[in-house]
């Protein structure tokens, strides 16, 4: 699974192509799920922008929107997760989620400021 970056635009070399409303900060590829976690810029404001993208254009699931008053914002990236199946989300009011990869399920959370 290829792809690339092009501002708030991720390609593949399947042909297709998922324009976000705001540009894409980083991504995290996952072949054998055939999966990339795009996380759009922080937009300081809440906003659910992290996303698992299939090769083929197909949005798997999108992280659900913070709900606690002071957690206002956008999450600020993600990175690999303690095992293959899973990814870590950071929120700037301090808690860190695991996320299930398939799922974007929450696993756990912990604050971490």
């Amino acid at each position: 699974m290829e792809y690339k970056v092009r501002g708030s635009t991720l390609e593949f070399d399947s042909g297709a192509r998922v324009k976000f409303e705001i540009p894409i900060d980083s991504v995290l590829a996952y072949p054998c799920e055939d999966l990339v976690i795009v996380c759009l810029e922080p937009t300081g404001v809440d906003y659910d922008n992290i996303y698992a993208i299939d090769s083929i254009g197909r949005t798997r699931w999108r992280i659900a929107a913070h709900t606690k008053v002071w957690a206002a914002g956008s999450y600020l990236g993600v990175s690999p997760g303690p095992d293959e199946n899973s990814i870590y989300a950071f929120h700037p009011s301090g808690m860190t989620y695991t996320l299930d990869l398939r799922t974007g399920r929450v696993l756990n959370s912990l604050l971490t400021k």
